[in-house]
């Protein structure tokens, strides 16, 4: 189909042949001769003389309506979706706004567009609502003092805009909105235009419109008759104030929900007044002139026994074994080292030597024993199975070391001053394999490094 078909009849266009995918949903993806041309991405000129029935705007000026919905039915779907929704609030009589009114009217005649229209409109008002959802995100982050930078109030604040008396008004030159039961006349009204338009949507002129705009619209109408007409205004006292949807919204919805509460109270039984005791209430407490000390017993606080230097050290190794004897358990022939002088003499003396002093014929009597320190637990767990490994017949490898150390690469000894080998710097030197002692190199090497140091002067 090519754009000859501009000069053709609108009435005559088969809607039949339109593209459409298997399973009878419109195409919305250009065809090749749509894309095939270099079209401009800016919006052509009017032509003077326009033909009726062709785009007089956009990239594909100048082309049929016929050839649009053939060749680029996307497109036009998305015009169609927009321009629907800015009629809602434009009343221009513009020569784009009536072509565009056109091919409205004309696209509206292929079955299925308003369907897809539709479908477009709901996908644009949940991207508007993503948008608005991130720019109320942005102004939390930024604050209510942050300038806006768009729109009409672009160099106002969010804290300014919200408190503007004008945020309140319908429009640029209308009075404050109103609610439609402030006035039993106006409440009446739009009760009425409810009724007269139930379904949720109305199609006028092969325009969709949603029941809010139809019903808002008829009472504007309403409301300008009444203010045009000379004879109402001086022998009635009809005062009919302004009201837009948002209002008309929200009375509805909470009409709605109050004529429902009323329907489900009526099955119920309404609770009947309060019960009056037969006890008289008791009268308030006066208020004392002071006020009274508490009595209260003193609290006995409960100390901790003291242990101080009871505690024991586990990591203190065994005392050695002392014996105490007399000086007559020893014999006649035993010299003591030190005798303990007691002045009193019913007490005898006490004498603190070693086994060693005492030979090795020599049985003590009584050895006090002092306990040792206890063997942590994990000790014992590790002794336990090691015995029990040995038991069994397996044996761990003892440890031995193999390499002796680092050894030297020229003569295969250690690198140790015992084998002759030493370092200055980081050059390492080895006695077996130098013509010099190591004494001389050692001293060859300083005198090197001191002329380096502090060079001779000329």
């Amino acid at each position: 189909m090519s754009s000859s078909s501009s000069s053709g009849s609108l009435q005559s266009f088969d809607f039949s042949k339109v593209r459409r995918c298997t399973d009878g949903e419109l195409l919305l993806v250009a065809s090749g001769e749509a894309t095939s041309k270099k079209w401009s991405t800016k919006s052509a000129p009017s032509p003077a003389n326009p033909v009726p029935g062709t785009i007089q705007f956009g990239q594909y000026s100048g082309q049929s309506f016929g050839w649009l919905c053939y060749n680029d039915m996307g497109w036009v779907i998305q015009l169609l979706a927009k321009h629907l929704h800015e009629r809602q609030t434009n009343k221009s009589q513009s020569a784009k706004m009536l072509n565009k009114d056109s091919l409205c009217t004309f696209a509206f005649r292929c079955p299925g567009v308003a369907k897809a229209v539709r479908a477009r409109q709901i996908s644009d008002s949940k991207q508007t609502a993503k948008s608005l959802q991130s720019s109320s995100q942005f102004v939390g982050q930024a604050g209510l003092e942050s300038v806006m930078g768009f729109g009409r109030y672009r160099e106002k604040t969010y804290q300014d805009v919200i408190e503007n008396h004008e945020s309140c008004m319908v429009g640029g030159h209308s009075g404050p909105a109103q609610w439609p039961d402030a006035s039993r006349l106006v409440e009446a009204i739009f009760v009425q235009l409810c009724a007269l338009h139930p379904s949720a949507s109305e199609t006028v002129g092969g325009v969709t419109k949603r029941r809010v705009s139809v019903i808002t619209g008829e009472y504007s109408h309403i409301r300008r008759v009444v203010m045009d007409s000379d004879h109402l205004k001086t022998r009635t006292t009809l005062q009919l104030y302004e009201v837009n949807q948002h209002t008309f919204t929200q009375w509805w919805a909470r009409r709605q929900k109050k004529q429902l509460a009323t329907v489900l109270n009526l099955g119920l039984k309404q609770p009947s007044a309060s019960a009056v005791s037969a006890v008289p209430t008791p009268h308030p407490r006066s208020k004392p002139e002071r006020i009274m000390p508490a009595i209260t017993q003193p609290y006995v606080f409960s100390y901790p026994v003291n242990t101080t230097g009871q505690a024991t050290n586990i990591r203190r190794g065994s005392a050695p074994t002392v014996v105490m004897v007399t000086p007559q358990q020893l014999g006649r022939g035993y010299i003591p080292p030190v005798a303990a002088q007691v002045p009193s003499a019913p007490v005898q003396p006490v004498v603190f030597v070693t086994p060693q002093q005492l030979g090795p014929g020599y049985i003590p009597p009584v050895a006090a024993q002092v306990p040792s320190a206890p063997m942590p637990r994990s000790t014992k767990s590790y002794y336990k199975k090691r015995a029990l490994e040995e038991e069994q017949g397996h044996y761990r490898r003892k440890y031995t070391r193999k390499a002796g150390g680092i050894t030297c690469s020229l003569c295969g000894k250690p690198k140790t001053k015992e084998f002759g080998h030493s370092r200055f710097g980081g050059e390492p030197f080895c006695e077996s394999a130098s013509t010099q002692s190591k004494e001389e190199w050692l001293a060859q090497k300083r005198a090197e490094a001191a002329a380096k140091k502090d060079p001779p002067q000329n």
